[in-house]
This record gives C-alpha cells, structure tokens and sequence, in this order.
C-alpha cells in the first residue's frame, strides 16, 4: 500500500480522534480521551493486529446487505480496496488490545479481502508507549 504522501501533525490527529472517543463508554477497554494518549500516524497498520477477523467480516457482510444502503457500500467497498488512502482511528485499549474509534467498515473491508495493512491514525496510552515502538513504525 503506498504511503499517504501527507504527514499530520500530533495536534491534528488528535482533533480527528476527538471526534471519536465516543464510540466507548467508561469503563471499557476502548474508552479514553483523545488529549490523554500519544497519536502516531501508521501508513502500514497492520490489519491482524485488530482481533476477531470473523466478527469484522460478518459485520462487514451484514452491512452491505441493508437494501437501503446496499449501493453506497458496494461503492465503498470498491474505492476502499482500490486507493486505501484514508486512515482509520485505532487506540490502545486498558487491556493492551487495539480498538477502532472510525473506520468499522473499512476494518470490515480489510479483513473480508484480506488486506494486510491499512492506514490509521493510532492512540497509545502513556504507559505502554515503549513497548509497542516497533508496531508504530510508519516507514
């Protein structure tokens, strides 16, 4: 997958995820603030590193089969795996696993054709920062 020839800067990245962090409550491994992690930019975000493939391609399965919607996501599906270009938002979540703030389709998408990598914008926690280094390697 070619890498986004745009750079963001921390501060933009954590004002997309802002509008995010909402997708979980407190409490749960994927809640958090998006001014309270670190934000990296991965052109390469390894798509394994997201667990439970066979839910994410169900999800994606059961979305495209909405008649109402069924056209825009055959679509999606279409721009998706040919010009991966616009990045997901994933945190580290209080149990050390990777959860998606904005792109539950395109995750859906990306595991149902087997795709490797996608881009994203990923929050770490303080505390684990070290420790996943190598994983948030955008080159």
């Amino acid at each position: 997958m070619p890498s986004c020839l745009r750079k963001f800067r921390q501060e933009e990245m954590e004002a997309e995820a802002a509008t995010w962090q909402a997708q979980f409550r407190a409490g749960e491994p994927g809640y958090g603030k998006a001014s309270d992690l670190i934000w990296t930019q991965v052109d390469n975000f390894p798509v394994a590193a997201i667990e439970a493939p066979e839910e994410w391609k169900q999800f994606w399965e059961e979305e495209k089969s909405n008649p109402e919607r069924n056209e825009y996501f055959q679509l999606m599906e279409e721009w998706w795996i040919s010009s991966p270009d616009e990045h997901v938002v994933i945190v580290e979540g209080t149990d050390g696993k990777w959860y998606v703030w904005e792109g539950n389709h395109r995750i859906g998408i990306a595991h149902t054709h087997g795709m490797k990598t996608v881009p994203a914008f990923v929050g770490t926690r303080w505390s684990a920062r070290a420790a996943r280094k190598p994983l948030l390697t955008s080159r």
